[in-house]
């Protein structure tokens, strides 16, 4: 990965940004990485993860793995927010916690760079940077281990804010103009954008879809040897990618390549539609897609059975073949990614015809690369900085 990348700049120096991506990339890699150490019969296990020591030690009881994945949600949520050119404030208190843990790595960083400087005098615009994101931190009572874990309120908040307790971390803010991560408490917004294009039956199917991939991957995860974390291959996850380039799906690919997933599903839940940066986020909706077609064949064959209920009498059938066809028309700006697929398109973009329908590069090394420079294409600064 580059060493830089677009989060404020007018605020932060190179120095700053630098120490910013590498303490988010450190608490994504531990996301994937330590994931299989944390034990839903020892909850207390978390904390031997490098994304555990940030959280609050009151609430350990509620630290299951499930719980891990949902906070890495908001990890990979809130170092996307980091990389846009304007601020944009976490949405929950699970947001809070995991964006305050991208900043205190950071620090830790430019500390072991300047052990004798006074941090706060030495980096005064990355204090800026705190403020300007966290202009409310009640959130930080949660590690006052004096509170039982439950009636923890903020009471000096600056903008309204709901109760801190456990229950309601994932809940989203009020008057946020972003909405929480699907996998993180915000499934029922998934599609809200694209009403118009979306049954309702469709837009729930694809939020369980987001879900069920995300399981997954994470089962997968599971499924490698503890002693072999750094052999990172998920060979379940290149059924979703062109297998004419398997060769190049390293292990840091695969992570991205989840991120990516991460992404796609984010933005799925925002309350307007949001471009796709790259190849590879196309290919992840895709990946999202093809899991919420396969959710609907499965639903289709308990219909068939008897033992599925649709929801409610405005409910309709979905055939695998044509759902979400509205919705693709107008999320997927081409199909051109899918020509991946066959072998024997490889270099298309560069030919004759390609360059006739002006086809963005299809070259892997182009991949994870925004397709354009605009503003709503910066790309998660894990997968891609510039």
């Amino acid at each position: 990965m580059a060493t830089s990348v677009r989060v404020s700049q007018k605020w932060l120096s190179s120095k700053e940004r630098e120490a910013l991506l590498a303490g988010s990339t450190i608490l994504i890699n531990s996301l994937f990485d330590e994931y299989s150490k944390v034990d839903n019969w020892k909850r207390e296990t978390i904390f031997l993860t490098r994304l555990g020591k940030h959280l609050p030690r009151t609430y350990f009881s509620h630290y299951t793995p499930l719980f891990f994945k949902q906070f890495g949600a908001c990890v990979i949520s809130m170092a996307w927010k980091f990389a846009q050119p304007k601020p944009l404030l976490p949405s929950s208190v699970a947001e809070q916690l995991a964006g305050w843990a991208i900043l205190q790595e950071a620090q830790e960083i430019l500390k072991q760079e300047n052990p004798d400087e006074n941090m706060e005098e030495a980096t005064p615009e990355l204090h800026m940077f705190t403020s300007r994101y966290f202009p409310d931190r009640g959130f930080l009572l949660l590690f006052d281990p004096s509170h039982d874990g439950r009636d923890v309120v903020s009471s000096a908040a600056l903008t309204p804010q709901p109760s801190l307790t456990f229950e309601e971390w994932f809940c989203p803010f009020p008057g946020r103009t972003q909405s929480v991560h699907p996998y993180a408490g915000g499934s029922e917004l998934v599609g809200q954008a694209y009403k118009h294009g979306l049954t309702r039956r469709e837009r729930r199917t694809l939020a369980a879809a987001i879900v069920v991939l995300i399981d997954e991957i994470f089962e997968a995860i599971a499924l490698v040897d503890k002693d072999e974390s750094e052999q990172f291959v998920l060979f379940s996850l290149n059924w979703h990618l062109p297998s004419p380039y398997q060769s190049e799906y390293t292990p840091l690919f695969q992570k991205q390549f989840i991120v990516c997933i991460f992404t796609v599903a984010w933005k799925l839940a925002q309350p307007k539609p949001m471009a796709l940066s790259s190849v590879a986020e196309e290919l992840a909706a895709w990946a999202i897609i093809t899991a919420a077609k396969q959710q609907v064949e499965l639903d289709t064959e308990l219909e068939s059975a008897d033992e599925f209920d649709l929801d409610d009498e405005g409910d309709e059938s979905l055939i695998a073949e044509y759902a979400f066809e509205n919705f693709l028309e107008v999320f997927l700006e081409d199909e051109d990614f899918l020509l991946l697929f066959d072998a024997e398109n490889e270099g298309i973009e560069t030919s004759l015809v390609g360059q006739w329908l002006h086809m963005t590069s299809l070259a892997f090394k182009d991949w994870r690369k925004p397709i354009t420079s605009e503003p709503d294409r910066i790309a998660h600064p894990y997968v891609w900085s510039a």
